[in-house]
């Protein structure tokens, strides 16, 4: 992708993460939306190339997740239980 064509994208992905924000506000998400403007604005602000466009798609994704009620932006790695006692049990 040529930094051309990323440059006629970027607007769009702007208005679509900003799209998303609107949304979690509605759903009573604030801070959520507050922090995902603050990032997209960053984005938005430097170099318009594939990395801010990598960037907003991002945003855009998580913050849709989060108003569809899959709260973690991305799927968090599932720990491992230990089972049975940690220290050695003697009767008294």
């Amino acid at each position: 992708m040529d930094e051309t064509h990323v440059s006629e994208l970027l607007p769009g992905l702007y208005r679509e993460v900003l799209d998303a924000v609107a949304l979690l506000e509605g759903a009573g998400r604030r801070r959520e939306a507050d922090r995902v403007r603050a990032q997209a604005t960053a984005a938005y602000s430097k170099a318009w190339n594939q990395v801010a466009a990598r960037r907003l798609r991002r945003l855009r994704d998580d913050a849709r997740r989060i108003v569809a009620g899959r709260h973690g932006a991305r799927p968090t790695r599932a720990w491992r239980t230990v089972t049975g006692p940690s220290v050695e049990h003697r009767p008294a």
